[in-house]
C-alpha cells in the first residue's frame, strides 16, 4: 500500500508540474492557448489512466509481480509525461526568447577578432606610426633633404614598413644616419605577424614580452591585455623565442665579425639581422663577403625562414608529460 501511495503521489506531481508549465507557456504564447490547453487535457487523461493501472495490478496477491508492475508503471510515467512536456518546452523556450528580445537583454555578440588578431593589429599600427615619426624626425634634414613635405612623409612611412616585411628601400641605406639604421635593425628583429611570410621574432612575441614586462614592473600576478588574460604557456614561449633569436643574432654577429675583420660593426650587425629576419637589406657588405661569410649568411637565412624556435623544437626530442612535480623555489633577482 505504501508503494501504491508513493506512485500516485508521483503521478499527481508530474501532472501538477505539467499544468504549471502549461500556464507559463500560455502567458508567453497566448496565441497558442488552444494547443497548450489540449496538452493539459491529455495530461489529465493520462493521470486517470495511470491511476487505473496502479490500482489494478495483474496479480495483487503476488508481491514480486506487484513490484515489477510498479516498476514498469514508473517507466511508463517517465516516457508518457516526457512526450507531453516536449511541446510545452518548445513554447516556453520560444516565449523566453521573445521576452528577452523585447526587453533588450538578449543580444547576440559576434566576436570577429580574437586576442591574437587584436594584438597584431594594435602592435602593427603602433610600429608603423612610431617608426614613421622616428625616421621622419631623424632624416628630415639629412637623407630626405631637398624633398617636398609629402615626399618626406611617404619615404618615412615606406622605410618604416619595409624593414619588417619586404626589404625594399626608397633611399640608399648607406645615406641614412646611424640612429635610423639602429632603428631599422630593431624593426627587422620584430618582423611581422605570426604565420605570415615575414621574418623576425614576430609582432605577437614582441608584444607579449613587453606586456609581461609591464606586468612584472607593476607587480601584478596575472598578465592581462584587452580584457583577456594571457596564458602562462604563451608568455613562456614568447620569452623563449625572443631569447633564442637574440642568442642566434649575437652568435652570428660574433662569427661574421671574426670572418670579416675589416667590416664595421654596424654593417655586420645589419647584415646578420637582415639575413636572420629574411629581410634582404644590406649596407653594401654582401658583395664583399668571403665564401665562409656567405655560407654563414645563407645558413642564417635558412634558419630565419624555417623559424629558429620551430627548427630547434623539431631537432630536440620532446619530453613526455610527467605525473609528478619537483618542489618550487625562488631565486634572487635584483
Amino acid at each position: 500500500m505504501a508503494n501504491l501511495r508513493m506512485l500516485k503521489k508521483e503521478i499527481d506531481y508530474r501532472l501538477e508540474e505539467l499544468v504549471f508549465d502549461c500556464d507559463m507557456a500560455i502567458c508567453f504564447q497566448p496565441t497558442k492557448e488552444k494547443e497548450i490547453f489540449e496538452v493539459m487535457q491529455e495530461g489529465v487523461a493520462l493521470r486517470n489512466a495511470l491511476f487505473v493501472k496502479a490500482n489494478n495490478p495483474a496479480d495483487a496477491h503476488n508481491p514480486s509481480l506487484v513490484r515489477k508492475h510498479f516498476a514498469a508503471l514508473r517507466r511508463e510515467i517517465e516516457a508518457s509525461f516526457g512526450k507531453l512536456f516536449e511541446p510545452v518546452a518548445y513554447y516556453l523556450q520560444a516565449g523566453k526568447f521573445w521576452l528577452l528580445r523585447r526587453s533588450g537583454r538578449f543580444r547576440k555578440k559576434v566576436h570577429l577578432y580574437n586576442l591574437n588578431t587584436k594584438i597584431v593589429l594594435v602592435a602593427t599600427v603602433f610600429l608603423l606610426i612610431g617608426g614613421t615619426l622616428a625616421i621622419a624626425a631623424l632624416e628630415w634634414n639629412h637623407s630626405f633633404a631637398g624633398m617636398s613635405v609629402a615626399d618626406k612623409w611617404v619615404h618615412a612611412f615606406f622605410n618604416s614598413s619595409c624593414p619588417r616585411t619586404a626589404g625594399f628601400a626608397s633611399v640608399g641605406l648607406t645615406s641614412l644616419s646611424t640612429q635610423t639604421l639602429l632603428l631599422m635593425v630593431v624593426l627587422m628583429m620584430i618582423g611581422g605577424g605570426t604565420q605570415s611570410t615575414s621574418g623576425g621574432v614576430k609582432v605577437n612575441v614582441f608584444a607579449v614580452v613587453l606586456i609581461n614586462l609591464w606586468a612584472v614592473v607593476r607587480g601584478t600576478d596575472r598578465v592581462a591585455i584587452l580584457r583577456r588574460e594571457l596564458s602562462h604557456d604563451s608568455i613562456r614561449r614568447s620569452n623563449a623565442a625572443l631569447i633564442l633569436y637574440l642568442l642566434l643574432a649575437f652568435l652570428a654577429i660574433f662569427l661574421l665579425s671574426m670572418l670579416e675583420p675589416e667590416a664595421g660593426l654596424l654593417a655586420v650587425t645589419f647584415e646578420c639581422v637582415s639575413a636572420l629576419s629574411t629581410v634582404g637589406s644590406s649596407l653594401d657588405l654582401t658583395p664583399t663577403l668571403g665564401n665562409d661569410s656567405k655560407l654563414l649568411v645563407i645558413l642564417l637565412m635558412y634558419i630565419g625562414r624555417v623559424g629558429a624556435f620551430t627548427l630547434l623544437t623539431g631537432l630536440v626530442r620532446q619530453e613526455k608529460k610527467r605525473n609528478y612535480r619537483y618542489p618550487s623555489d625562488n631565486i634572487i633577482i635584483n
